[in-house]
């Protein structure tokens, strides 16, 4: 949760940890379960999109730009 006591209301990028975690995770069982062992041969990218979140260290935007 954003608003959780271990994170400060920043403005930013989440790069949404968990999610990343649980992708490794999900890529390494896959690796066990077809018996594939050291560095592939050809590797695997997952891209996880972030999440923009507002907070007080960035402005609001201008109403008429």
């Amino acid at each position: 949760d954003w608003n959780s006591a271990r994170r400060l209301p920043l403005a930013g990028v989440d790069q949404c940890g968990e999610t990343i975690g649980a992708s490794a995770v999900d890529l390494l069982i896959e690796q066990l379960n077809n018996n594939e062992v050291g560095i592939p041969s050809t590797p695997k990218c997952v891209l996880m999109e972030g999440r923009w979140r507002d907070g007080p260290t960035v402005r609001p935007a201008p109403v008429n730009p």
